[in-house]
Parts: structure tokens; sequence; C-alpha cells
């Protein structure tokens, strides 16, 4: 819409009065009189162009709800006003809204790994809606897809467990230097935020070395890898 702008020339608009405005107001005094008392009887006239610096959109039944956008709503009532169409298009859109968070959502996310690793470390994924599916889908990086996964989200745990969704177990050496990595993991209450770290268990010395080694990229935490997810629900 449009605002109407006048030049301020005195000649935006007329007035007109009635016929007998001369015996009603014979004199200065009746004129004051009918002003401060039971009122001057008098039409607005329409707007002067000449007057306008701008011509504004008209408020009238056209530009505010015409017949033809009413009857786009024919549970209306008879006579409808603006505010009568607004309380039809609420439930409408509050219908359309709730059909639409029904739909089938995607949403990936990513982060680079820091090199760290155990309980104290764990990493965690947050999306803005609780995903059906995640998929561990890329690790920039990575030269092979070793370890990559697939998650099923309502079937983790709101604590942690041994879960071996989260990342991967790995085993690995013999004797002093054998090794294993386990991965726990949980998600949040509302089931947004997914966490999970991993843990060693080693043989001897060699083993605990070749664990923390092998630990970060396991629980995808590769110092310098960009690892990326995408959510389904």
């Amino acid at each position: 819409m449009t605002e109407t702008v006048i030049k301020g020339s005195g000649n935006s608009r007329s007035i007109k009065s009635v016929p007998n405005l001369a015996q009603l107001a014979p004199t200065y005094d009746k004129l004051l009189e009918l002003l401060t008392g039971e009122g001057l009887p008098v039409d607005l006239g329409p707007l002067n162009p000449a007057g306008l610096a701008q011509r504004g959109t008209d408020l009238n039944k056209a530009s505010l709800l015409s017949d033809e956008t009413a009857a786009l709503y024919p549970d209306l009532p008879e006579d409808p006003t603006v505010d009568d169409v607004l309380a039809v298009i609420w439930p409408r859109i509050s219908k359309a809204q709730n059909t639409a968070d029904s739909k089938i959502r995607t949403e990936t996310c990513q982060y680079t790994g820091t090199g760290t690793y155990g309980a104290g470390s764990p990493n965690s994924i947050t999306f803005s809606f609780a995903p059906k599916l995640i998929f561990y889908v890329s690790g920039i990086g990575i030269s092979t897809t070793s370890g990559r996964w697939l998650l099923f989200a309502d079937e983790v745990p709101t604590t942690y467990e041994n879960n071996g969704a989260f990342g991967y177990h790995v085993s690995g050496g013999t004797g002093g230097a054998s090794y294993s990595i386990n991965p726990f993991g949980k998600k949040s209450p509302d089931g947004k935020t997914f966490y999970w770290y991993v843990t060693i268990n080693s043989g001897g010395p060699n083993g605990e070395a070749a664990a923390k080694n092998s630990a970060p990229a396991a629980q995808l935490s590769a110092t310098g890898i960009t690892y990326k997810f995408l959510a389904i629900g």
C-alpha cells in the first residue's frame, strides 16, 4: 500500500455544506456557535490531485477485501470484514504447519576432529528435530570408508551404554601388544543431541600405545578430519 502525501498548498480537498447555510449561520458569531455547538453540516470532498504530492492507496472495499478474495473462503459470514478473513486463515495455517511437520525432514551437520577421546572428551552432534536415522556419511581426509555407520535413533538410550552403533569396536595385536576399543553412546531426553566416546583396554604397554593411537579415529575425532552426518526424521 502507498501513503497519500499532501503538498500543504491548501487545496488537497474541498468541503461542501448545505444550500441553506446562509440561513443557518447569517453572522460570523452564529457560524462559530454552530462549529462549537451542534455542528456545521458539511461533506468532505474527494482528494484533489492538484493538492497532492503523491496519491496513496484508497482504503475501501476493493483494496481491503474484494468480493473475489472473500469468495476464496466459503466459510466466511455474510458481508465479511478483514478480521473475519484473518480468523478463518489462522486455523488453515496451523493445519498446514502440522502437516508439514509430519513430513520427512533431513538435516546435515559436521565438525572437525580434535584428536581427543574418552569419557572426558565425548563427541556430540545436535539437530533441530529428533531424527529417526543418523548416517555418518563422510570423513574428509580419510582415504577409506571404514567405520561409517547408520544409527537407529529410537534405540539409543538417554544414559551412556556400550553401543556399537556409535563409532566402532576395534581390537588388534597379540599378547602384551593386544588392545580393544569400545564405544559408548547416549542421546538427550528430547532426542535431538547425541553423545559418544570410546574407552580402551590393553594387554600391556605396547597395546596401550597402539590403542591410544587408534582411539581418536575410532571415536570419529581424528585431528583435522571433518566428519559429516545426515539426519532423517
